[in-house]
């Protein structure tokens, strides 16, 4: 069964009936351009392992052949994108949405290159032997995309933790919450997957992560409800247990 054939039977593309047509119909029938990738599969491109329960990494194999099939991958996305606009009634060939199906691969491999990349590898040459008490990088700006419906959710992560002899390059809190963000997430498991990935490299006293956003899947459809917040927190170790260590950080976040 080739791709296209699997997109309509699966519901995917337009199929027949007294409103749609199948693509071989439309008048909207994409031709493809010289030289493009002809994808006839209707198998997974990459068949790749996920990564464990707690999403934390994948091992060095999968990571490599994740990111040295960007091409590959880029160009299905391109082929997949160009079957939506058919799909709602566009002419991918029209002038304003020829370049569109390009833009869509190449900021879906952004949005989602979280997954090739493993949080031990960024903070590899980042981490010190240092005795210090409480250290907090609060409204550190992320940007995720909600699996349920591949719509933005947009906010602030506050990343704690209490070393135990070593501390991180602040930057690479950053970093790590930005790779964990960067693939199809829900909040309540980035905020466990930033603290758990904090604890795994440090293994400080204690962890704790609070993010706040919006959820454009709240806005833009379902409920419409543009000034809700979601806030969601992990806790770990002494910042969990502790009361007066539990004080102190939500004293420092002004909480």
């Amino acid at each position: 069964m080739s791709l296209e054939s699997h997109l309509i039977a699966s519901g995917g593309l337009c199929s027949n009936n007294n409103t749609m047509k199948s693509p071989s119909e439309s008048a909207f029938v994409y031709r493809k351009r010289e030289n493009e990738t002809n994808y006839d599969s209707d198998t997974a491109l990459l068949e790749l392992p996920a990564a464990d329960e707690k999403g934390l990494c994948r091992d060095a194999h999968t990571i490599n052949n994740l990111g040295s099939r960007n091409e590959e991958r880029k160009a299905l996305l391109e082929s997949i994108a160009r079957r939506i606009l058919q799909c709602l009634g566009e002419d991918p060939t029209r002038e304003g949405l020829v370049a569109t199906p390009e833009r869509f691969a190449s900021a879906m491999l952004y949005l989602t290159e979280g997954y090739s990349q493993d949080p031990s590898d960024v903070v590899e040459s980042a981490i010190f032997r240092e005795n210090s008490q409480l250290v907090l990088v609060k409204d550190i700006e992320i940007c995720s995309l909600c699996e349920h419906h591949m719509l933005p959710f947009i906010g602030k992560i506050h990343i704690g933790y209490v070393p135990n002899g070593q501390v991180l390059g602040l930057s690479k809190l950053a970093r790590i919450a930005s790779i964990f963000s960067r693939r199809l997430q829900i909040q309540e498991r980035l905020t466990e997957n930033v603290a758990l990935a904090i604890e795994s490299i440090l293994k400080p006293q204690g962890v704790g992560v609070i993010i706040e956003a919006t959820h454009m899947c709240m806005i833009m459809r379902g409920v419409k409800k543009s000034n809700a917040v979601a806030t969601t927190k992990w806790m770990t170790g002494v910042l969990q247990e502790d009361t007066a260590a539990k004080k102190e950080f939500y004293s420092l976040l002004n909480r």
